[in-house]
């Protein structure tokens, strides 16, 4: 996976969870501002314990909710943590093998110079023979048509 799509995909799924988040919480207040148990207490005929348990479990589903964001936020930044470090890994080794590269230019540009300087020798020497050539030919063409 490449490293944008990753830092892509993260401010994403950071927002959604915080979106979530955001939601639950209002959703919680909402129904903590509508409830009001001193009516029920006062009309209540039977347990206050049956009627506790019963008005605490208006809130298990909101309480469940609110378990799976804690467990989607945990498992995102363990993600985020992999990820992290795997991104760390990938960096470093470029940064490695850009070094290594750098360390080899050097030689290699050393090595380009001797060839081109050798290329140059060699042209230099086959362009004087082939002047010396055209001379020798001109000379003998030139005593040719003399005699």
């Amino acid at each position: 996976m490449s490293l944008m799509s990753i830092l892509d995909r993260h401010p994403r799924q950071l927002e959604t969870l915080g979106d979530q988040r955001a939601g639950l919480e209002d959703m919680l207040k909402d129904m903590k501002r509508k409830d009001d148990i001193l009516p029920k207490l006062m009309t209540s005929t039977g347990s206050y314990e049956d009627l506790f348990r019963k008005e605490i479990a208006k809130y298990n589903h909101i309480c469940e909710e609110i378990s799976q964001n804690l467990q989607a936020q945990g498992s995102f930044l363990e993600k985020s943590h992999n990820n992290r470090t795997y991104m760390i890994s990938l960096l470093t080794g470029c940064i490695v093998s850009r070094l290594k590269m750098v360390n080899l230019l050097p030689p290699l540009t050393l090595r380009i110079t001797e060839v081109i300087f050798s290329f140059a020798s060699g042209l230099a020497h086959y362009t004087t023979t082939f002047t010396v050539i055209c001379v020798i030919i001109y000379i003998r063409l030139k005593c040719h048509f003399r005699s």
